[in-house]
């Protein structure tokens, strides 16, 4: 798995945890308890790092493709699957619920990664057409002469004076004289 793939697969399996923890204890106690603004807080910040470099690199780089466009891989949501019960088993202990490992949230793990990685996918993928369309909207403001491009530059003006083009050849000056 390569960085990019854990930088954005950690937030989708901490999302996938926090779905796993609704459809196990229902809305009976938020994720996290006292602690739930801030997971909340650090799990937006994920995110939205994530779809920024998503839609920056559409930019930057509009003619590679990116995550959303490959081939999705079969293995994927088994992959967060288990990575969303894990982060789920730590928000338990974290509550001091303790390590128990209920039917439900175990069923629900694997089609919860299934809808939270077909939803990351379609959020890529609109980022990556707004990325690209913003791209293609600066070119060809640039390529038109709009705002934003510099006049061109006479060729026959020189950009130093004549004496600072001279060559200096020769032995350097000593340092102590």
């Amino acid at each position: 798995m390569t960085l990019r793939r854990l930088s954005a697969g950690i937030p989708l399996a901490a999302v996938t945890a926090v779905l796993v923890h609704v459809a196990a204890t229902g809305f009976d106690h938020v994720p996290g308890l006292a602690q739930a603004p801030r997971l909340g807080a650090v799990l937006g910040a994920s995110l939205a790092l994530a779809a920024l470099t998503v839609f920056l690199r559409a930019i930057l780089m509009p003619r590679q493709h990116s995550i959303a466009t490959k081939a999705p891989n079969a293995e994927s949501p088994l992959l967060l699957g288990t990575a969303g019960f894990g982060f789920y088993l730590a928000l338990e202990l974290f509550e001091g619920h303790g390590v128990a490992v209920t039917l439900p949230a175990l069923c629900a793990a694997l089609p919860l990664a299934t809808v939270v990685i077909r939803g990351a996918r379609a959020i890529a993928t609109f980022l990556q057409a707004a990325g690209r369309a913003l791209a293609r909207f600066a070119s060809a403001v640039t390529a038109s002469g709009g705002p934003g491009t510099c006049p061109a530059r006479e060729p026959n003006v020189p950009l130093r004076p004549a004496a600072a083009r001279r060559s200096h050849r020769g032995r350097a000056p000593p340092l102590f004289a």
